[in-house]
């Protein structure tokens, strides 16, 4: 029986679970969820000789313990009212090149940092790069409140993606990917961790499984990384953005030309690029 006991479990299997434990809302009030380490023969050893049992925990490093336990918080504020937690996108997408209308031109890209997740479903999202008067809807994002999580929600995610639209061409797609460096940052900047190059950070989307022998500039449907959810950068330690906390995601783009060649950029059609982040989503909710 012993051969089953905890403490045959890899101590990377043990972290794993307590994080995804405090993740979503499970661990304790104080120190966070423990695992036990006592075999099951001593605990009934001691019980029959002492009638009592001295617990030890097994040790794991769980470095972000310090940020779980959201959702047990909001729960307490919210007084007669419950939570809903479940899994979920947030997600936010911006056009490329900015355009007020749909004529593309030169296709150059601006320098200046394009912003994410600062408009919210149903709002103009002129300032995301769409033609003015565009009007977004859910397959643009899926804020309730621009630029902050909403009253009453808070999101712990554990993995971050960059996706474009499915009629993408290679050229372009590629052209982005070289020009844009992911950031992120919180309450006005007075937080950011600069990512590097958005290439790094794979969608794990796109159409792929069929042939296509056209040229590759314009061959459709270019994604970043692999086609496969699993393809997808997971946080080890899982971020948390709390209700009405400011947050944004950015293309930090630092020149109009390849750092290559110095050739210019030039898209020849518009992109539509998204930063999608995945994990715990809590809503409180009357009960």
């Amino acid at each position: 029986m012993e051969k089953f006991g905890v403490a045959h479990i890899p101590t990377r299997v043990i972290s794993a679970f307590l994080a995804r434990a405090g993740m979503y809302g499970l661990a304790g009030a104080i120190d966070g969820a423990a695992v036990l380490d006592n075999p099951t023969q001593e605990i009934i050893d001691d019980l029959s000789r002492k009638g009592r049992v001295k617990l030890f925990a097994r040790g794991a490093n769980v470095p972000w313990m310090g940020a779980r336990n959201v959702a047990t918080q909001v729960h307490r504020r919210a007084g007669a009212n419950g939570s809903r937690l479940e899994e979920n996108y947030l997600y936010s997408t911006r056009r490329f090149p900015a355009a007020v209308n749909n004529t593309i031109g030169a296709g150059a890209l601006a320098t200046t940092p394009a912003q994410f997740f600062q408009y919210a479903n149903g709002q103009t999202a002129d300032s995301a790069g769409f033609p003015t008067g565009f009007v977004c809807g859910l397959t643009e994002t899926n804020m309730e409140v621009a630029a902050q999580v909403a009253q009453g929600t808070n999101f712990v995610f554990n993995q971050v993606g960059i996706s474009f639209d499915a009629l993408a061409t290679t050229t372009n797609v590629a052209q982005l990917m070289d020009a844009a460096a992911l950031t992120f940052s919180k309450q006005g900047g007075q937080f950011t961790i600069n990512h590097g190059p958005i290439k790094a950070w794979p969608g794990g989307m796109g159409m792929a499984g069929y042939s296509n022998i056209t040229a590759a500039a314009t061959e459709v449907s270019a994604h970043n990384g692999a086609a496969d959810i699993r393809a997808v950068r997971t946080l080890k330690i899982p971020r948390v953005i709390r209700e009405k906390e400011s947050f944004a995601y950015n293309f930090v783009i630092p020149r109009a030309t390849a750092a290559r060649d110095g050739v210019a950029f030039a898209l020849t059609q518009f992109v539509l690029a998204t930063v999608w982040l995945w994990g715990g989503q809590e809503n409180v909710v009357p009960v």
